[in-house]
């Protein structure tokens, strides 16, 4: 149960004291137990993910089916959250391609790809940081940054005429390889992708 430290986080106030692998040993006080027998029932219940704003046209999260090919870890559930609760999905190698399916009216918009590369394996408490060049590419439009931390890559883009899905590349200059229960290769952490328009309600 890989969410569990999340969920006490988010139905308590818990600290975590001392922890080896997937030994634990939390303080908590102020417990919801009403939500955590739900959780406790079914710990995929607790899913926290990134929020539309009334400017979000669309968002891909990371349980969403686009991800749900070999490109992505998107099956195990080791890699599927952060000791936070929230969800995420890694990308497998160096890159990746993804229809998204969209329908968009002729005018702006920006990509954004809410990412980052630290990793923690919960089940050996193995970690790495690092810094990693990042680039995205939509049509004819790229952007290449490095990135360390959590962060907001985004990518303003135009549109002439109604489109129905966007080809975008993800791509990273290193992969992380790492033994955790099997042999990994991580590319990109991804907690969500979001397609907004410009000049929406939250900008005037």
């Amino acid at each position: 149960m890989y969410t569990f430290i999340g969920a006490l986080r988010y139905y308590a106030d818990a600290d975590v004291l001392w922890r080896e692998k997937l030994n634990f040993a939390v303080r908590a006080q102020r417990l919801n137990m009403l939500s955590l027998r739900l959780w406790y029932d079914g710990p995929e219940s607790l899913n926290v993910v990134d929020q539309p704003t009334s400017q979000t046209q669309f968002i891909f999260l990371p349980n969403d089916p686009v991800f749900r090919n070999d490109q992505f870890y998107w099956d195990l559930k080791n890699l599927s959250y952060e000791l936070d609760g929230r969800r995420v999905v890694w990308m497998r190698g160096a890159q990746a391609l993804l229809r998204l399916p969209v329908a968009l009216q002729p005018g702006s918009y920006v990509l954004r790809v809410h990412c980052g590369v630290t990793f923690e394996c919960p089940d050996t408490a193995q970690s790495a940081d690092r810094e990693v060049s990042v680039q995205i590419r939509l049509g004819e439009e790229q952007k290449q940054v490095a990135i360390r931390n959590e962060t907001v890559v985004e990518l303003p883009f135009t549109s002439e005429s109604e489109l129905t899905s966007l080809n975008v590349i993800l791509m990273v200059e290193d992969t992380l390889k790492l033994k955790c229960v099997v042999p990994l290769e991580l590319g990109l952490k991804i907690y969500s992708i979001a397609i907004d328009q410009v000049g929406g309600p939250e900008s005037l």
